[in-house]
């Protein structure tokens, strides 16, 4: 150890300088010292519990929707840290979050953050990236005025046997949508149909798979009216029966867009970030509406400052 000035007592007036004791003893407790120096500056800098804090509040899950009960919640995995430097009187270091960002419909999930199970990893450098989970939700009644519109000006038929659909209605049993049309023509009255939701990417629709009269329909139309059971028929039934999405997705995004735009769920701390791709991932059914599951990239940065 250098001395700035050396250490020294007072005695009888006169100053004396005790470098020559101090420095034996210094060494002597050296480690003690550098132990209790170290540990006066972990406890000084013990930073996980704000963090900790603020991380339970951002992983209470938030109510998006209270018409369909949806529900965002973070799941949070992994605690990262970098080295603190220390700049211009201030500490400074990156810290990130590994975590799900999961949206679910129903009464409100509990939350997932347990502050003993977050482990806390160095890293040199701070992952950027996010992959979140986010919901469009379509509700019966607005499908059916988006699908009705793909029938207007459409008839279906062979030669002078044609019908036009006047009016239509969709719900979900058993896991498959039913669709209800009422037909004007050759035939009036109304055939169901029923098929399995499905998501065309490249068009962002929704389409039916397997879609296909109901067993009672089928009878009926079979024993009056088989020329509408045609393959030619149902195929241009099939093609007509798709809605897109794209706003119910937009509507998604911005929903997801809000929570990146210096959100602050509680005083001092802000999240920003930048939304890209949006991918599909699953089709549910409720009892009002069909909610898309879809995966969403971008990045994301937290910022603690003045943290309370």
């Amino acid at each position: 150890m250098d001395w700035n000035d050396s250490p020294s007592i007072t005695i009888a007036g006169k100053s004396i300088a005790i470098t020559y004791l101090i420095n034996p003893a210094i060494k002597y407790f050296k480690a003690d010292i550098e132990k209790s120096i170290d540990d006066g500056i972990k406890q000084s800098l013990d930073f996980k519990p704000n963090v900790l804090d603020a991380l339970e509040k951002i992983c209470t899950p938030t109510e998006m929707s209270p018409e369909y009960e949806s529900w965002l919640r973070i799941v949070p995995v992994e605690l990262y840290a970098t080295d603190a430097l220390l700049k211009n009187n201030s500490l400074k270091m990156e810290m990130g979050l590994k975590c799900y960002i999961e949206t679910l419909i129903g009464p409100k999930p509990a939350t997932k953050f347990d502050r003993n199970k977050i482990l806390l990893k160095p890293v040199s450098k701070m992952p950027d990236k996010i992959i979140a989970n986010i919901v469009a939700v379509s509700t019966y009644q607005e499908a059916t005025k988006i699908m009705l519109k793909n029938f207007q000006g459409q008839e279906f038929g062979e030669g002078k046997k044609k019908v036009t659909v006047q009016n239509l209605a969709i719900w979900h049993k058993e896991g498959k949508m039913v669709i209800a049309l009422d037909l004007l023509g050759s035939v009036n009255g109304t055939v169901y149909l029923s098929g399995f939701p499905q998501y065309n990417e490249a068009t962002k629709e929704i389409y039916f798979d397997q879609l296909d009269y109901v067993l009672d329909t089928k009878s009926k139309i079979l024993r009056s009216a088989n020329w509408l059971a045609s393959s030619y028929i149902l195929k241009k039934i099939r093609e007509t029966c798709r809605y897109s999405i794209s706003p119910n997705l937009e509507e998604g995004k911005q929903i997801m867009t809000t929570y990146t735009k210096n959100y602050s769920p509680m005083p001092g701390v802000f999240i920003n970030g930048t939304i890209d791709d949006i991918a599909f991932k699953k089709i549910q059914l409720t009892n009002k509406a069909i909610i898309a599951f879809l995966n969403i990239n971008g990045k994301v940065n937290v910022t603690i400052d003045g943290l309370k």
